[in-house]
């Protein structure tokens, strides 16, 4: 039967029928349609793998999840190295980075959380503990939209400034000693 198919299809009376230039143009454009799909497909991979390697050479921490938060989409392999744990845990538990938060600055993280659902933005710094080392942290999250102004998910970057910090609490201490030594001397000082 296939045979008898096929010998028809390649029959020179088929061959010059409409139904066969039809047939012939829906396989070519098929082939096409295919060959497009699959050039599509290869340049996305590509395009997801350039993202992934600018990402995880960043010094920052990429955190993306869905607009209630309850499901991570990505999370840069630098998270595991801060938090401590591994990036299967906090897939599973993305809002166990909570509960590394300095209790003192609980309070303005739960608010920064709370102006995020007017404001669809936030820029705050807040220091965790993590191993018993304090680790001061800058966070960017921000709401992303399509173009229907629905939600699709939450995007966060996540940046450890413990270093600058402890060169600002240094400058500032510094600062105080020398204001404290001036504010001693009971001569007068005159600078030209």
């Amino acid at each position: 039967r296939v045979i008898e198919l096929h010998a028809a299809y390649n029959s020179e009376v088929f061959k010059n029928s409409i139904a066969y230039s039809l047939l012939e143009k829906t396989r070519v454009e098929f082939q096409e349609e295919n060959k497009d799909k699959h050039g599509l497909e290869k340049r996305l991979k590509e395009s997801e793998a350039i993202v992934h390697s600018i990402v995880e050479s960043l010094d920052d921490i990429v955190i993306s999840c869905s607009p209630d938060c309850s499901t991570p989409l990505f999370i840069s392999t630098k998270a595991s190295k801060l938090f401590g744990v591994s990036i299967d845990e906090l897939y599973l538990n993305i809002e166990s980075r909570s509960s590394y938060l300095h209790p003192d600055d609980i309070e303005l993280y739960n608010d920064a959380w709370r102006l995020f659902i007017i404001d669809e933005y936030f820029n705050i710094i807040y220091r965790i503990i993590v191993d018993n080392q304090l680790i001061w942290i800058e966070e960017k999250t921000k709401l992303i939209k399509d173009d229907k102004d629905k939600a699709i998910r939450i995007d966060t970057i996540i940046s450890d400034i413990t270093d600058k910090m402890r060169i600002e609490l240094s400058l500032k201490q510094s600062h105080e000693r020398i204001k404290s030594i001036l504010n001693s001397i009971d001569a007068f000082i005159y600078v030209a």
